[in-house]
C-alpha cells in the first residue's frame, strides 16, 4: 500500500469511530511500546468485487463493551447491555470500515460483496502477530490499542 492509501485509512478510521462510535483515534508516537491485553477481540470481514480483500480490527477485549455502551448511548461501560453487544457492535463497527475502506480505495462506483463480520477471541500470541504484521496500523483509541488491517489480493475471475 502506498503512503497516501495508509493515510488515508487511517482517516478512515477516525471518520467511523468518530460517526459510528462516537470515539477518537489517534496514532501513538514512535516507538512508543504496545501492550498486550490480557483478552482481546479480532474482527474481520472480507469483501469480493473489482479487488477482493479483508478488513481486521484487533482490539482489547475491553474495549467491545466500551464501544457498545457508546453506540447504545449507555452511561455505564459495565452494564450487562453493553456486555452483551460488545463482539455484535465490534464486527458492525468492521462492516462499516470494510464499506468506507473500498470506497476509499477503489472509489464509490466500484461495487463490492461484504461476508458478514466474524468476531472471535484473539490470543496473546495472535494478538503480537497481528501487531507485527508490515501491514497493520496501530492506533489508540480511548486509551486502548486498535490494530487494523486491510489486505487486498487479485481481481476477482
Amino acid at each position: 500500500m502506498t503512503a497516501e492509501q495508509i493515510a488515508n485509512l487511517g482517516q478512515v478510521l477516525c471518520d467511523v469511530l468518530d460517526g459510528f462510535g462516537f470515539m477518537f483515534a489517534e496514532i501513538p508516537e514512535p516507538g512508543a511500546p504496545l501492550p498486550t491485553p490480557s483478552a482481546a477481540l479480532v474482527a474481520r470481514v472480507g469483501f469480493t468485487g473489482p479487488q477482493n480483500g479483508l478488513v481486521r480490527v484487533a482490539v482489547p477485549g475491553a474495549f467491545g463493551p466500551l464501544l457498545a455502551a457508546n453506540v447504545l448511548g449507555l452511561e455505564d461501560t459495565d452494564s450487562p447491555e453493553a456486555a452483551r453487544f460488545g463482539r455484535d457492535t465490534l464486527g458492525e463497527m468492521a462492516n462499516v470500515m470494510a464499506g468506507r475502506v473500498t470506497t476509499a480505495l477503489f472509489g464509490a462506483q466500484a461495487v463490492f460483496d461484504f461476508a458478514m463480520p466474524e468476531v472471535r477471541d484473539l490470543s496473546n500470541a495472535e494478538w503480537r502477530e497481528f501487531a507485527g504484521h508490515a501491514d497493520a496500523l496501530i492506533f489508540q483509541v480511548e486509551g486502548h490499542p486498535l490494530l487494523l488491517q486491510v489486505q487486498t489480493g487479485g481481481q476477482t475471475p
